[in-house]
């Protein structure tokens, strides 16, 4: 069955509640969740540096549940804070730097928007798995090319390591997604919507297949 993976969200989950709201969709059965802050500044020795008590402290809580914490972009971040690894963009470190950084427990992942070409020299880098999308369009990424169906069958035909799919995925069409058999469902708002974080994900992972 794939595993949901959520992501934070500068503006969903805010630093006032993205605790509570991580622990619920943890103690829901979320497996991966991933520190993504597109608005704020990963530079640490900057004044908008990343509240690194916080983020200790969700790194402290996926831990309790066993579940995987992933800082989007930061390597340097992912260190930091031990955290389980790191996911990397088209615009971010490649995979060798990444791995020198954080060394061989880590895990990194890498978006391939809609390519298999990338996604094989990801994993021939050493990637851990790898993200398709937008499978659907995104209110979060709005602006994002969507990634077809067909991609993410040949992907998990061709690739050894594990397949991730995310965009615009919510509970009209996980289901849907999860026919593609991908080792991973990544959520962003239809996780935290309408303040329900516990049944949003609850909702989500019992249309898992």
């Amino acid at each position: 069955m794939s595993e949901l993976y959520v992501l934070t969200d500068a503006i969903l989950t805010p630093a006032d509640t993205v605790l509570a709201q991580v622990g619920a969709a943890l103690e829901a059965g979320a497996k991966w969740v991933q520190w993504r802050n597109k608005n704020g500044n990963s530079n640490l020795n900057c004044s908008a540096a990343p509240d690194l008590n916080l983020i200790s402290n969700l790194n402290s809580i996926c831990a309790k549940f066993e579940a995987k914490f992933i800082i989007d972009d930061d390597v340097f971040l992912a260190r930091k804070i031990g955290a389980s690894g790191v996911h990397l963009g088209k615009d971010d470190i490649g995979v060798d730097a990444a791995r020198e950084i954080l060394g061989s427990n880590a895990i990194i992942g890498v978006s391939c928007y809609a390519s298999i070409e990338r996604a094989l020299a990801a994993q021939n880098a050493g990637a851990d798995y790898v993200a398709f999308g937008a499978m659907y369009p995104s209110a979060t990424k709005p602006l994002a090319p969507l990634c077809p169906p067909q991609i993410v069958h040949e992907a998990k035909k061709r690739l050894k390591i594990p397949v991730c799919v995310i965009g615009g995925i919510n509970m009209g069409n996980i289901a849907e997604v999860s026919n593609l058999n991908p080792d991973m469902i990544a959520v962003v708002s239809a996780a935290w919507k309408n303040n329900a974080t516990y049944k949003n994900v609850s909702n989500l992972i019992s249309n898992l297949k």
